[in-house]
């Protein structure tokens, strides 16, 4: 494939401006009137209080990035920082903490997911990552422990555990460069979640998925929306492949196909079947070097044993082979280049492990339902807003530079500067977009990665657009 050459002066002018004025949008997120009609609009404010909504969405957003997981005193002695001339008691802030603020931060992430990149900045960057595909969709989860005086909320698996645990489902939407989210009990399998997704995904689209969200039913519903999937194959799901007269359709027998086989990769046709309807897909295998077979096997004894369960001769064959499946033509993910695009999908696990460290995601206190998801929105909140400032500059940066931007240093950048975007958006609301002006500049000269890049592939591109390493 060709080579994309960085844009012209004229061309990166426009994605400059574009890109200011991207940052004018996002700084008006916080508007106080905007905030305060939504707090009313979800009954957390029925009459004038000295807490507004504003107040006590923007005190949570950013307490929680100033000192991680705050305690109620914090917040207050961070809100007289900001508001000096407002008193409330720990009490009062307490009690505000209800199902009706629940409604309002899900209100306010909702809207904050909804942010969008500036339709250049968008365009030109999927030209470049992914022509083939309207978007590219990632799912995956974290999954943490909580007092188990909230097990009746979110049930854990107990045993060694807690009874109460949280899991947080996301979608990752690459050519929108936002998230999907869904809050359950820790003992929600993963598999039926992806289900939930689905309505959002587009024809043209295509799923990376891990093997935890397998689901012959969710990729059946992925193909009649014109959609596309890719994902490692589930070594015991039964395919088919269509008879010899076109009449019938027959059991293929992997493990003796994969025994003949010598070459060190080759593509087959076959079919997965969801109750009475069978998907054609495409099957890329290609032997695995020893050491990841004997990795794997280590790993499926270990499982085993603690499970009770005898190791098969048709697992320790298959280990030795890397099996993908995909239902997207040869044209838009090549045979050899199918390992590298799934490889993809594993650079998402580094976002989440940004999301922990940075914003201490998986870190939350208190025993009222209500309290932890108000803290787990607003952490959201400020992840989804961050995250979509810290896209536009990594896309800004590649279409200008050919140089990549560490999503991590930027992620910690904007954490520094909580407190002073708080303080601006209580006391000085129109120096708001300077600040993250100021914020985005900072990030371009200080936080890129290595030297620049050329990429004669797309597909090496993508993986290194989204490497957060």
């Amino acid at each position: 494939m060709n080579q994309t050459h960085a844009p012209n002066t004229s061309n990166a002018l426009e994605l400059q401006t574009e890109f200011a004025q991207f940052l004018q949008v996002v700084s008006q997120f916080f508007n106080q009137d905007r905030i305060n009609d939504y707090a009313r609009e979800t009954r957390f404010v029925e009459r004038e209080s000295k807490l507004t909504g504003h107040l006590f969405l923007s005190l949570f957003t950013f307490g929680l990035n100033v000192y991680g997981t705050p305690s109620l005193a914090q917040l207050l002695g961070l809100l007289n920082d900001v508001k000096s001339d407002l008193e409330l008691s720990r009490q009062a802030l307490h009690d505000r903490i209800n199902e009706e603020a629940v409604a309002f931060f899900e209100k306010m992430l909702a809207l904050a997911i909804e942010i969008k990149l500036p339709q250049r900045l968008s365009e030109q960057m999927r030209a470049v990552v992914c022509p083939h595909f309207n978007g590219i969709r990632i799912f995956d989860s974290t999954s943490f422990q909580l007092p188990e005086a909230l097990a009746e909320y979110f049930r854990g698996a107990g045993g060694d555990g807690s009874k109460a645990a949280v899991k947080i489902f996301f979608g990752y939407d690459f050519n929108a460069c936002r998230f999907l989210y869904r809050l359950a009990s820790g003992t929600t399998p993963d598999q039926t979640a992806l289900l939930g997704f689905l309505d959002d995904l587009q024809a043209g689209d295509l799923s990376l998925e891990d093997l935890g969200y397998f689901n012959l039913e969710a990729f059946t519903k992925i193909a009649h929306k014109g959609a596309f999937f890719l994902s490692r194959l589930l070594p015991r799901v039964t395919l088919y492949q269509r008879s010899a007269d076109g009449t019938a359709y027959e059991k293929f027998n992997l493990v003796k196909f994969v025994q003949r086989l010598s070459a060190l990769q080759t593509e087959v046709e076959v079919y997965l079947k969801w109750q009475s309807t069978f998907i054609k897909t495409r099957l890329v295998i290609e032997k695995a070097p020893e050491e990841v077979k004997a990795k794997r096997l280590r790993k499926t004894r270990k499982n085993n044993k603690r499970r009770g369960h005898k190791l098969t001769k048709r697992t320790k064959i298959l280990a030795g082979f890397n099996l993908y499946i995909t239902n997207a033509p040869a044209t838009a993910i090549p045979c050899e280049f199918m390992r590298l695009f799934y490889g993809v999908r594993w650079q998402v696990e580094l976002m989440f492990k940004i999301w922990k460290s940075n914003f201490a995601l998986a870190k939350v206190t208190g025993k009222k339902p209500e309290r932890i998801r108000c803290l787990l929105y607003a952490k959201l909140l400020f992840i989804s807003i961050t995250s979509a400032v810290s896209m536009a500059i990594r896309n800004v940066v590649w279409l200008t530079m050919r140089r990549e931007v560490s999503l991590d240093q930027a992620a910690k950048h904007f954490k520094t500067k909580a407190q002073t975007w708080l303080k601006a958006i209580i006391q000085t609301p129109e120096q708001v977009a300077e600040i993250l002006q100021t914020a985005a500049a900072f990030i371009m000269k200080h936080n890129l990665k290595g030297k620049s890049r050329k990429r004669a592939y797309p597909l090496t591109l993508l993986e290194n657009m989204i490497s957060l390493a």
